[in-house]
């Protein structure tokens, strides 16, 4: 069995002074969906802006000391069938996305509020991004675990989780973790 973790972020600049304001999307519920993978949320505080930015920077996931707004975990395990053979390759995928909900108070100002909701769907799109990179990777490794023999099949394993790590990180660089595709909570409206 062979676990890999990936983690991603959101923007990690200091924030500016204070909301720049989105519009405020009144169906908008908090909840995302990632397709292929479970959400594991934690809780976001604040009145504003600022405010809630500092909670990610204090709640959210931890990764070699350094705060996520969100996290994208995976555990790819393979099996094999006994009686000597290598063939064929069962393999599991577990996709969990650690995000951020914050359930704006009364008094929360209306830019803080479509700001957070511009901010969350770029981030899930982001995640997203994560997830179709493991289950595209995870859906090859049975053949290429086949392929590879009962002789080879650790070193095919370890070389397929390898590149799957290497692909998101490429991603994450390309992305700046996601900011270049809009996953930052202060951006000016249009």
């Amino acid at each position: 069995m062979i676990l890999l973790l990936l983690g991603c972020v959101a923007a990690t600049v200091p924030p500016p002074e204070g909301p720049v304001g989105y519009p405020v999307d009144p169906s908008f519920t908090g909840d995302v969906a990632f397709e292929g993978a479970a959400v594991a949320y934690y809780p976001v505080t604040g009145v504003n802006d600022v405010e809630v930015w500092r909670s990610i920077r204090t709640s959210g996931p931890r990764v070699a000391g350094v705060s996520h707004g969100a996290y994208t975990t995976w555990d790819v395990r393979w099996t094999w069938p006994d009686g000597g053979t290598c063939s064929p390759v069962a393999v599991t995928t577990d996709i969990v996305v650690a995000f951020p909900r914050w359930d704006p108070p009364p008094e929360a100002p209306a830019a803080s509020v479509g700001n957070w909701q511009r901010y969350v769907g770029r981030l899930a799109f982001h995640e997203q991004g994560h997830v179709d990179r493991i289950r595209g990777v995870s859906a090859q490794i049975p053949d290429v675990l086949g392929a590879a023999g009962c002789d080879g099949i650790t070193t095919a394993g370890k070389d397929a989780l390898a590149m799957l790590d290497a692909l998101n990180a490429t991603y994450d660089t390309e992305t700046e973790h996601g900011a270049r595709e809009g996953a930052t909570l202060f951006v000016r409206a249009p």
